[in-house]
């Protein structure tokens, strides 16, 4: 996991020194679908999951902003059905948790198209990226039924839609409402299917986060940005 925040480190020396960045940090809830494809347990009611994220924003044009972001957030879903797992030993019931993914790691490449509204923006766009599905598969609490193995990864992509609110010319609060799309591989076996192969499955996140937008000005240059609006260039 920690490879995967590495590039948005490496990048902060060199952001932190430019007048049009944005530093996003924030968390919330997601719930997600079930998975498809070869993952026999799933579950017909959500699960509220956490989320939590960090990206560096470049404010490259007046309306325009692209950049990377780090997502973490828990894959899950709840369930009163019983499945013969292994050996006959039964698996679920009683509104227990089916954890694919606690956490699932991505890095995205994001672009955003930005309207100025109020004392703020409005923002949507797309992002791309490459993700790492974690999870202790080893410990089961009372309330889970089952946990995916360990190490899946593949690619996610996905949208998404906010508001920025200007607090100050620095600082700006955020909600973001998001879909992401992710396809995950695994070196392990998938549960219950036979002729045995490989887990690899698809499955839909919904994450809504709140946070804090910070953006780096540089004081040589006068910034006349009315309270954090989309508009990032000095005039």
């Amino acid at each position: 996991m920690k490879r995967l925040f590495i590039p948005l480190f490496i990048l902060l020396p060199a952001l932190t020194h430019a007048q049009n960045v944005e530093l996003k940090l924030g968390g919330g809830a997601s719930v997600n679908s079930d998975p498809t494809s070869n993952m026999a347990y799933k579950g017909e009611k959500i699960s509220f999951n956490y989320a939590a994220e960090l990206a560096f924003l470049y404010n490259f044009a007046e309306d325009w902003q692209v950049g990377l972001q780090g997502t973490v957030l828990q894959l899950s879903r709840i369930s009163d059905k019983i499945y013969n797992g292994p050996n006959g030993t039964p698996i679920g019931g009683s509104n227990k948790q089916y954890i694919y993914a606690s956490p699932d790691a991505t890095i995205y490449l994001v672009g955003n198209r930005k309207m100025n509204i109020g004392n703020g923006y409005l923002y949507a766009g797309v992002a791309a990226g490459y993700g790492i599905a974690r999870n202790d598969s080893k410990t089961l609490s009372d309330n889970v039924a089952y946990k995916a193995p360990d190490g899946g990864n593949g690619y996610a992509v996905g949208a998404q839609l906010g508001y920025v609110f200007g607090l100050s010319s620095r600082f700006g609060a955020y909600i973001e409402g998001a879909f992401r799309y992710m396809d995950l591989k695994y070196d392990a076996e998938a549960p219950e299917v036979h002729p045995h192969t490989n887990l690899h499955y698809q499955i839909m996140a919904y994450p809504v986060t709140v946070g804090i937008r910070y953006r780096f000005i540089n004081t040589r240059v006068q910034n006349d940005i009315p309270a954090f609006r989309g508009r990032g260039r000095s005039r």
